[in-house]
C-alpha cells in the first residue's frame, strides 16, 4: 500500500481575512431552472410580501412568465444573469409578444430575484432594472352600448363557446378580470348577499364584488347548466382560456381593438361616465391606490358640467340686467 502524503499551507496572518473574504464570494449557483422552481414553490405555499407581510395571491401569471423565461435561460445561472443577457431576450421577444408582455415577463424576474436576496439572503444583482421597454400610454378603449349589443348578440349565438356571451355579460356588470372570472367557483357566490366573494386577486387583498339584476342573470343562466366546481366549466373541465373565442366574436361583431380586459375597462367606464364615485369604482375594481381609477376622471364631463352650471344662481342679477 502506497503512502500519499499531504500537504498544509500555512496562511499568513494578515492574509487570512482576504482569503475568508474570497471564500464567502464562492456560493453555490443556481441554474435558472432551479432558481424558478424554488421561488414558485415558496411563494405558491407561502404567499408573497406586500407591505411587510405575507399575503395569498393567485401566482398563475408568475408561473407562465418565468416558465418563457426559463427556456430561454436553460442554459444560465441566475449567479451570472447579466444586463445583457436581459437585452437579448427582450430582442428575442419581441418577434413573438407586445412590450407589455415583456415588460410583465420582467417585472416578475425582478420581484423573483428582490424576493430572493431579501429572504433567502442570496448574494444577486437584478439586471431587471432599468432594461424594461417603455411604457406605452394607457389605453382608453371601452365599448360603446350599441358595441355591447353587438358583441353579446354574436356570442349568445357561438356554437364552439354556448358560455362566452354570459362571460361577457359579467365582466361588463362586474368589472372583474378575465383569470378572476375564469377560476370562480360556486362556493364564492352568496345569493343572499348578491356578492361574489373573491379571495386570491392580484392586489392580494380579498374583495367583494356586489351583483347587479344582469349579473344574477348570468349566474342562474350558467347554474341551470352547472357541471361541476367552477362557474364556467364545459363537458366537467374548466375553461382555461376564451382569447379564441372571444377574437372570432369581435370579428363577427364588427368590433376592433378589444379584448376581453376591454369589458373591465368598459364597467369602469360606463360607471364613470354615469357621475359615479372614482373611489367607490376603484373598490369595486379592487384598485391598490385611487391613482390607478384616476384613468376614468376625465369621463365624467356631465357631472362636472353639472357641478359648474351651479354656480349660475349666484350671478343672478350680477352682470346681467333684465330687459323690460
Amino acid at each position: 500500500m502506497l503512502y500519499k502524503p499531504t500537504y498544509s499551507v500555512e496562511i499568513p496572518s494578515e492574509l487570512m481575512d482576504e482569503v475568508v473574504a474570497f471564500i464567502a464570494t464562492k456560493q453555490i449557483e443556481h441554474s435558472f431552472a432551479e432558481f424558478c422552481r424554488l421561488y414558485l414553490a415558496e411563494v405558491g405555499t407561502l404567499g408573497k410580501i406586500k407591505h411587510g407581510k405575507r399575503v395569498n395571491v393567485d401566482i398563475s401569471r408568475d408561473m407562465s412568465c418565468l416558465h418563457n423565461l426559463a427556456f430561454f435561460f436553460r442554459s444560465k445561472t441566475i449567479e451570472s444573469l447579466n444586463r445583457q443577457d436581459v437585452g437579448d431576450y427582450i430582442r428575442y421577444r419581441r418577434s413573438h409578444v407586445s412590450d407589455s408582455t415583456i415588460r410583465r415577463e420582467l417585472a416578475v424576474l425582478g420581484s423573483a430575484i428582490n424576493y430572493a436576496v431579501r429572504q433567502w439572503e442570496w448574494r444577486l444583482n437584478n439586471p431587471t432594472l432599468n432594461q424594461k421597454p417603455a411604457q406605452s400610454p394607457a389605453k382608453e378603449r371601452y365599448l360603446t352600448q350599441e358595441e355591447a349589443r353587438r358583441l353579446i348578440e354574436k356570442a349568445r349565438f357561438h356554437e364552439k363557446a354556448p358560455y362566452l356571451w354570459l362571460f361577457i355579460l359579467l365582466a361588463i356588470n362586474t368589472g372583474m378580470r378575465k383569470q378572476e372570472l375564469l377560476t370562480l367557483s360556486w362556493t364564492q357566490f352568496n345569493r343572499d348577499t348578491q356578492s361574489l366573494r373573491l379571495h386570491k386577486t392580484k392586489s392580494g387583498k380579498p374583495r367583494t364584488v356586489p351583483l347587479n339584476q344582469i349579473a344574477l342573470f348570468a349566474l342562474s343562466e350558467l347554474q341551470r347548466c352547472r357541471n361541476g366546481r367552477f362557474v364556467f366549466q364545459i363537458e366537467g373541465r374548466a375553461i382555461r382560456d376564451i382569447k379564441r373565442s372571444f377574437a372570432s366574436v369581435c370579428r363577427l361583431a364588427g368590433i376592433v381593438d378589444c379584448t376581453p380586459h376591454t369589458l373591465r375597462h368598459t364597467f369602469a367606464s360606463w360607471l364613470a361616465i354615469q357621475g359615479k364615485s372614482l373611489k367607490h369604482i376603484g373598490e369595486v375594481l379592487g384598485h391598490s391606490n385611487v391613482y390607478v381609477t384616476e384613468r376614468y376622471a376625465h369621463l365624467q364631463t356631465a357631472v362636472l358640467q353639472e357641478t359648474v352650471t351651479s354656480l349660475e344662481v349666484l350671478f343672478e342679477g350680477f352682470f346681467f340686467q333684465s330687459k323690460g
